[in-house]
């Protein structure tokens, strides 16, 4: 009975380490009123992360939950890219610290919404600390109720009135919406100084001209292919019917300009890197989210494609459409990778041992160049996005075929990817009556 701790001090340190075993968070309890007293281990940074990181060295494989290192209790736990631990004493109780610390990580999973991640936890970093204090209070366990905790920690709502979203409320949002846009308008069509003449987009969205803006667009209106509203091309037209102080808008850019369109690769990788983060947690595997990847590509591939033969029946009297196939891949590999990334891919290649199949190879593809994918995800391919690009634009051109994206990683170039093109096979019979 000598050697029991009797007393309520039963947790000595709580720890979040992340999967690479570098501190997130870290609180080590020194309690003065300890009947054994204040305690003389790990006074020092030094000594903090050499016992972390030897203690992640034997807890980073998922599986266990209780283990006992250097002369201390730990029990962990894995959520994702982090590992939660309660550090104690060799004589406590282990029932007890696993209870308290399943109840913790339900409380966080209730305060984060499901989200214990390392992003997460930093973003909600006053949450987590609130409700470690409401769990823990220097070294002793005061509440293990995950609901009665979250409860205290949670920020307080301005209305507690539980909103239900349905089809329903949807719909009523958006006519809503629509209502008041609908009145915006109008407000900026019949205001005196707003145009001299009134905007072709502004004539065409009123509602007080509903019926001219159908004739308008309807085919039987106009002998031209597309009946878009005519937008100014020049500077001095643009100036001229804009009020002074008002700032051009998107809508009055010229689509056929695409140095106006370029984004920064910057901002195109930090979103591209939140659509990825937003569509793995909402997937089962890594296939099911190569596969939604490839989704989001090929609506972006529709575009793309609609957009360039646009420019291109603007800038040519007589455009033509590719019909044959190595034109067309060819336009993909330097048209269409220099209107989406800003460069041409690296090389395209055709299979030697099987003819309906055709690889575009790309050393340093942009959606690869700041995604770091995990170890136990190392067979994911975020490519799986320009494939999709790839494949809408084959479809569009007529060349229907499945695309898929590989890792092809080299010692000089280690993002190294691959698009597969598998083409089907009316693509081949077709070209070989177009060859005759």
């Amino acid at each position: 009975m000598s050697g029991m701790n009797l007393s309520l001090y039963s947790i000595n340190a709580f720890l979040i380490l992340d999967t690479e075993g570098s501190r997130v968070l870290a609180k080590y309890y020194r309690p003065k009123s300890h009947p054994q007293g204040e305690s003389k281990e790990f006074l020092t940074l030094k000594e903090q992360k050499a016992f972390e990181k030897g203690l992640w060295q034997k807890t980073k494989k998922p599986g266990g939950d209780i283990i006992l290192y250097d002369g201390h209790l730990a029990v962990y736990k894995h959520s994702l890219d982090l590992i939660l631990y309660f550090i104690a004493g060799p004589s406590e109780n282990e029932l007890m610290l696993s209870t308290a610390l399943n109840n913790f990580v339900d409380a966080l999973t209730l305060l984060l919404r499901n989200q214990i991640e390392k992003r997460g936890v930093l973003e909600s970093l006053d949450l987590v600390l609130l409700c470690l204090d409401e769990t823990i209070d220097d070294g002793i366990i005061v509440d293990t109720d995950p609901a009665a905790i979250a409860s205290r920690v949670s920020r307080p709502r301005p209305d507690t009135t539980e909103i239900i979203i349905n089809e329903q409320t949807i719909m009523s949002a958006y006519q809503t919406v629509k209502e008041k846009m609908a009145q915006r308008i109008g407000q900026l069509y019949h205001t005196p100084m707003a145009y001299s003449q009134p905007h072709s987009r502004v004539s065409v969205l009123s509602t007080s001209s509903q019926s001219s803006s159908v004739e308008h667009l309807s085919p039987a209106a106009s002998s031209t292919r597309f009946s878009l509203p005519s937008i100014p091309t020049t500077p001095n037209a643009l100036t001229q019917s804009r009020p002074a102080g008002v700032r051009p808008n998107i809508y009055d850019r010229n689509l056929n300009k695409t140095r106006i369109t370029e984004v920064s690769g910057a901002a195109f990788t930090f979103l591209f890197s939140e659509i990825v983060q937003y569509t793995q947690k909402r997937v089962s595997g890594i296939n099911d989210l190569e596969r939604r990847l490839n989704t989001l590509g090929y609506r972006i591939g529709a575009r793309v494609l609609e957009l360039m033969t646009w420019r291109a029946e603007a800038a040519s009297k007589a455009p033509k459409r590719e019909i044959r196939l190595l034109p067309a891949l060819m336009s993909i590999h330097t048209q269409v990778w220099r209107a989406v990334f800003g460069k041409p891919a690296d090389a395209i290649e055709k299979s030697v041992d099987n003819a309906d199949e055709y690889m575009i190879i790309d050393n340093d593809p942009l959606v690869e160049r700041y995604i770091s994918v995990p170890k136990d995800m190392s067979q994911l391919s975020c490519s799986s996005f320009t494939a999709g690009i790839v494949e809408a634009v084959l479809d569009g051109l007529g060349f229907p075929a499945r695309v898929t994206a590989h890792n092809t990683p080299t010692t000089q170039y280690p993002s190294r990817t691959t698009i597969l093109i598998k083409l089907e096979k009316s693509v081949l019979e077709r070209e070989e009556v177009l060859k005759g």
